[in-house]
């Protein structure tokens, strides 16, 4: 891995207690090159992500292949 590209992991809480106790990993997504959040996941396999430029990706876990959407407003006006 690089430093241009990140990782980024799942959790989902499962109750109180102990960090192992209370949480499990749900999945691992990356590395992927010129990311820099994720926004949120889309249907099944998709996942919206913040691109290093402040643009906005659809990255599919299956195929590992991203596409760019193109977005007809100001990025600080964008609200999910």
């Amino acid at each position: 891995m690089t430093k241009m590209e990140k990782m980024f992991e799942s959790f989902v809480l499962n109750g109180y207690g102990s960090a192992k106790e209370c949480c499990s990993k749900m999945l691992i997504v990356g590395p992927i090159a010129g990311v820099e959040v994720p926004l949120l996941f889309w249907g099944n396999d998709e996942i919206l992500l913040e691109s290093s430029d402040g643009g906005i990706l659809v990255y599919d876990r299956k195929t590992r292949k991203r596409k760019k959407i193109l977005l007809g407003c100001e990025k600080k006006l964008l609200w999910l």
